[in-house]
């Protein structure tokens, strides 16, 4: 594998992380919204 294959998994993988985390946050305001 090439480097440049090398990053461009790395920058799927941490999108990937990143999308994850704001569909958490999301999630999490949405409910202490509910329990307000």
């Amino acid at each position: 594998m090439d480097a440049a294959s090398e990053m461009k998994k790395a920058i799927a993988e941490r999108k990937k992380l990143t999308d994850e985390k704001l569909q958490l946050m999301r999630t999490a305001r949405q409910a202490s919204e509910q329990y307000r």
